[in-house]
């Protein structure tokens, strides 16, 4: 089952999720991003993301690519790409979601999403390899985190590699699966020093890491700082 958002690409070709049609007719951009579940086309000129979904871990040995069927609406690829629509609509600055696909085997199912490409965006982890950010992004990524978090939506890997800028100075977030809504709690805070543990891990691999305490101090004063005041890390996680 596919189902399909016109807003970037009408009509859709649901062919592009087979990776193999995609090749052959020259619409394969880029191929074997994050896992090997990703890959960047070109088709009716513009650059999208096909990404499958895939097991991580021990689990990945023994099952790659398939999920216990629950139901379509519990589907990965469905959940992430009505949670994309909904934050779209309210002004989050997330990839559009243009197609998702479920294919149903026996009890399993595969999944695969095709996402809008974000234009010339790199992820955190690479520009700070490169150079310190420019004055105010900090302050500006705590702002996009806690715009998110407002909505109550919780990132389930909001790591250094999820989050992108473009060229224009913009941040972006990426890669919403399992993510959902869910009720205030300490899993905000959660968020935010799982992506500390990310940037640190990433500076401790590089032999140059343009982030220091004053960096992450930024973003926390602002994340803190906006709309309703300080979050409350003592309420009790939904």
């Amino acid at each position: 089952m596919i189902r399909c958002n016109s807003e970037l690409i009408d009509p859709i070709e649901p062919r592009l999720f087979d990776v193999d049609w995609s090749r052959a007719n020259g619409y394969i951009h880029q191929s074997g991003m994050g896992r090997g579940g990703a890959h960047i086309l070109k088709f009716s000129g513009h650059y999208v993301v096909l990404r499958f979904f895939l097991r991580g871990g021990i689990m990945r040995k023994v099952n790659r690519d398939r999920y216990l069927r629950l139901g379509e609406k519990r589907s990965r690829s469905f959940r992430e790409y009505e949670l994309l629509r909904w934050m779209n609509s309210q002004g989050l600055r997330v990839p559009r979601p243009i197609a998702a696909m479920t294919a149903p085997t026996g009890f399993f199912y595969r999944a695969a999403i095709i996402l809008e490409c974000i234009p010339q965006a790199r992820t955190l982890a690479d520009i700070l390899k490169e150079g310190p950010l420019p004055n105010g992004m900090w302050s500006d990524i705590g702002k996009t985190i806690r715009d998110m978090h407002e909505l109550r939506v919780f990132h389930a890997d909001l790591n250094c590699r999820n989050v992108l800028i473009d060229d224009a100075d913009r941040v972006w977030l990426i890669d919403f699966d399992k993510s959902h809504r869910r009720k205030r709690g300490r899993w905000m805070m959660q968020n935010i020093e799982r992506l500390r543990r990310s940037l640190l891990k990433e500076r401790g691999m590089a032999a140059e890491f343009w982030m220091d305490d004053r960096d992450w101090s930024q973003l926390v004063t602002t994340y803190q700082a906006s709309h309703d005041g300080r979050i409350d890390v003592s309420a009790k996680q939904a």
